[in-house]
């Protein structure tokens, strides 16, 4: 019976730390996308600014 009962507190540390690894692993995924799209979201802000820039000067210059 106690042979049994080591086994099951074996498996369900082991169940444990599979599912802590598994959880660190997935966080650092997440950091990494996030990260990629805070990166992204800038560069896309700025390329829209740098295009509607423009677009104005363009309009006021013909404008005039």
């Amino acid at each position: 019976m106690n042979k049994i009962k080591d086994d099951i507190l074996s498996l369900r540390a082991q169940a444990r730390a599979a599912r802590y690894l598994a959880l660190k692993t997935w966080e650092k995924e997440e950091a990494k996308d996030r990260q990629m799209d805070n990166v992204t979201s800038f560069v896309l802000g700025i390329a829209v600014a740098l295009i509607v820039g423009i677009g104005y000067q363009i309009h006021i210059l013909g404008a005039l």
